[in-house]
């Protein structure tokens, strides 16, 4: 591990899907949607369960996941970022 300090994982998800960053005492808000097979390439995470991605005013409402305070790992592919647990 390097010297770099390891970000929230509300930051880091918060990044990967291109939000800005929240300084200390600020709040990012978006609602999400799961993303499935043949979705476009806007960005996503893993999270707990499944692929999310940024909702469009067309996607459900639906239960937003669960974000653990384990610390979380992502990494970008072609299709977008990806969360992966740490070891």
């Amino acid at each position: 591990m390097t010297g770099r300090r390891q970000l929230p994982d509300q930051l880091r998800i918060a990044s990967a899907l291109g939000l800005s960053r929240p300084n200390k005492g600020e709040f990012v808000s978006v609602r999400l949607a799961r993303r499935y097979p043949g979705d476009d390439d806007a960005p996503f995470v893993e999270i707990a369960d499944g692929q999310w991605r940024i909702a469009t005013p067309e996607d459900p409402v639906e239960t937003a996941p669960y974000v653990p305070e384990q610390r979380t790992l992502l990494t970008v592919s072609k299709a977008g970022p990806r969360a992966a647990p740490t070891r």
